[in-house]
């Protein structure tokens, strides 16, 4: 491990989790890439340039990034939550996912004393929702009738009976996130936000959040602390999950159709990702998929502008550092570029299914693994 840690001495960018383990059993983690001294004032948005107080200060030191070698647990988590506590000398930043997809990931890992790669394998597709037991019991109780239609007796019994994954078949999936997406919805139209709706003057493309992408952030802390702060006058909690439940039941009516039975997650959330040429005949098969932006297999979509997918994980790896060949991956289409290759999106329904194949390693079982050779020429 130290021998790795040289290596990374002069990594400058992109700052990144590196995560490693070596044949002898040691496990280690470390932020790794060049990341200034300055005032947390930076991150919030532009600051005066004739101001030093804002000025950088040097980089943090290698030594003093965040770091572990084999903690006592035996585990090491990252998923792009914060890594660091409060007593941490350094600012490192704001932009960081929630909670949700670690905590979940310590849940399916805890109690594994021998990972094998089936068992690793399983926890890469979880796609169980820690918001969603939040939320699911609270539209109920706000939806709740005295005298409940048939419609309304279904959909009821289809989130009471949910296990929170977000499965592209799953019904309740669908009610509990449509749901949610109008809740965020109706807080970002609020005037208050006005200021928030542009970016700031020669703001980066990508550093840009819309209100509603902040605001679903912020959403399930507010409602499980019963925090109206973000409502409108007057407006509780339970008002406007009634209402928009009733938003969602008629999306879903308009959108999928009157059938409930057809009413899947997958038929809203959808892979469509287009060739960097704008050719259509280039781009691979549309495809519905699972998971959301707070589980362990993420997918998630732009809150508040539809259901689409816009990030989701570019390739999953298991690495089995006692035997090489045995390690596992998938990458969302295939291993060609070429659309008339039979290996252009071959992976495409394994990667959805969130299944694994094989990924050779050794010269012996890459030979033996090879079908087909390309050979690149000037």
């Amino acid at each position: 491990m130290s021998e790795l840690d040289d290596v990374m001495r002069n990594w400058v960018d992109p700052v990144n989790n590196l995560v490693s383990a070596d044949v002898s059993g040691e496990i280690s983690y470390r932020t790794v890439g060049k990341i200034p001294v300055r005032n947390r004032a930076n991150s919030w948005g532009p600051v005066p340039a004739n101001n030093l107080e804002y000025e950088w200060q040097g980089e943090i030191a290698f030594d003093e990034m965040p770091h572990a070698l084999n903690p006592e647990s035996g585990l090491i988590v990252t998923a792009n939550q914060k890594i660091a506590g409060p007593d941490y000398p350094h600012f490192l930043g704001f932009d960081y996912s929630g909670p949700d997809r670690a905590q979940r990931l310590h849940d399916r890992l805890d109690d594994i004393q021998r990972a094998t790669v089936a068992d690793m394998e399983s926890v890469l597709t979880d796609r169980v929702s820690l918001a969603a037991k939040i939320w699911v019991p609270a539209i109920l109780a706000a939806t709740a009738r005295d005298n409940p239609d048939d419609e309304y007796r279904v959909l009821s019994e289809i989130l009471n009976s949910w296990d929170y994954s977000m499965d592209p078949d799953s019904i309740a999936a669908s009610l509990y996130l449509v749901t949610r997406d109008f809740v965020t919805q109706r807080l970002a139209n609020q005037e208050i936000f006005d200021p928030l709706r542009r970016p700031y003057f020669e703001e980066p493309r990508g550093s840009f959040q819309p209100v509603s992408l902040r605001i679903w952030s912020l959403s399930t802390g507010l409602l499980a602390g019963n925090d109206e702060s973000l409502l409108f006058s007057g407006e509780s909690w339970p008002d406007l999950l009634r209402d928009c439940f009733s938003q969602a039941v008629e999306y879903l009516r308009s959108a999928l159709g009157p059938n409930t039975d057809e009413w899947r997650w997958g038929s809203l959330h959808q892979c469509r990702a287009r060739h960097p040429l704008n050719r259509p005949e280039l781009d691979p098969p549309v495809v519905g998929v699972g998971g959301e932006w707070d589980t362990v297999m993420s997918a998630s979509h732009p809150a508040g502008y539809g259901f689409a997918v816009t990030s989701t994980s570019v390739a999953r790896y298991i690495f089995d550092v006692a035997n090489w060949d045995n390690s596992r991956w998938v990458v969302p289409f295939g291993v060609s570029g070429d659309p008339t290759r039979e290996h252009f999106s071959d992976q495409q329904d394994i990667w959805v299914k969130g299944g694994l194949v094989a990924m050779p390693y050794s010269p012996e079982a890459v030979s033996e693994a090879t079908v087909t050779t390309a050979v690149l020429t000037p």
